[in-house]
């Protein structure tokens, strides 16, 4: 290894996390790292970074709650577009995000790999929108890694093509064989990143607009 560098294992260990959850902030762009053959390497300043950006705002929820709360999502209307809005940001934590960029002939390999969220959960729940070219995909932690080398994403902040989303196993909350998300999910992606579409999903599931 370089001198002067880490191992996401040393890295880990100094953000008092596990090695998943480094590898998953690392995808998420929160921990900065660069690839030396197989293996991910930090320097000192980016673990610095990442633990002063976990130190920041309140607790969140876990993982594991934060589908719960999803499964309830309905009750959160009774609040209006307000009330909406603020438990799509406390179940922001039911996955590590990110964007990436995916070789169009690569992408429906991806795809497969995991469970469709965005767009493409919403145009199979009947909502009427445009699927285009950037997708959302949601991975288990375990296999994210693997998934995403095998497709050669890169992860970038401009011209993504997959949002991909991942999941700690222990809260993995998609039955086996589960192609895509529930449409509250579909709905959560996209107004995560401000898509109009959501507005239409929003239709699909409430039966009108909300009022502030």
């Amino acid at each position: 290894m370089p001198t002067g560098l880490l191992s996401l294992e040393q890295a880990a260990r100094q953000l008092g996390v596990s090695r998943r959850r480094a590898e998953a902030m690392v995808l998420n762009g929160r921990l900065l790292a660069e690839r030396v053959g197989r293996q991910w390497v930090v320097t000192p300043e980016a673990v610095r970074r990442a633990a002063g950006l976990r130190s920041t705002g309140g607790r969140p929820v876990s993982p594991k709650k934060a589908w719960a709360l999803i499964d309830g999502l309905p009750s959160g209307v009774v609040g209006g577009r307000t009330g909406l809005d603020r438990q799509r940001r406390k179940v922001r934590p039911r996955a590590v995000h990110t964007t990436v960029y995916v070789h169009p002939g690569a992408v429906a390999r991806l795809l497969d790999r995991g469970v469709l969220g965005g767009l493409d959960a919403a145009a199979a729940a009947g909502a009427p929108v445009d699927v285009e070219t950037v997708h959302d995909v949601y991975l288990r932690a375990s296999q994210a890694s693997e998934v995403l080398e095998d497709v050669g994403a890169r992860p970038t902040p401009d011209g993504a093509n997959v949002h991909v989303h991942v999941v700690d196993d222990e809260a993995w909350p998609f039955a086996e064989g589960r192609r895509t998300a529930d449409p509250w999910v579909a709905w959560l992606d996209l107004a995560d990143r401000e898509d109009r579409a959501a507005d239409t999903v929003l239709d699909r599931l409430i039966g009108g607009r909300l009022r502030a």
